[in-house]
């Protein structure tokens, strides 16, 4: 692909779809946006995956709720 536009923003990616710009890989929620002349189609795939991190402020590393947030993100697994 020649790549013209770049956004890091999903509303933007998909105004730039709108307005004829290109395609792009995105999120199956971003089709709730419902824009104007954007299409969506499905990827028909065996198995996706999705790395996310997660980050918090340093000097809030002692809050309890952070503490126990980050344990229970800890010790949740992928269905």
């Amino acid at each position: 692909p020649r790549i013209v536009q770049e956004a890091n923003e999903l509303f933007t990616v998909l105004s730039l779809v709108g307005v004829g710009l290109g395609v792009s890989l995105v999120p199956r929620s971003a089709a709730l946006m419902n824009l104007p002349g954007v299409r969506f189609r499905e990827l028909k795939l065996p198995r996706t995956a999705w790395h996310i991190g997660l980050a918090w402020r340093r000097d809030a590393s002692q809050v309890p709720l952070v503490q126990r947030f980050v344990e229970m993100v800890g010790t949740a697994r992928p269905a």
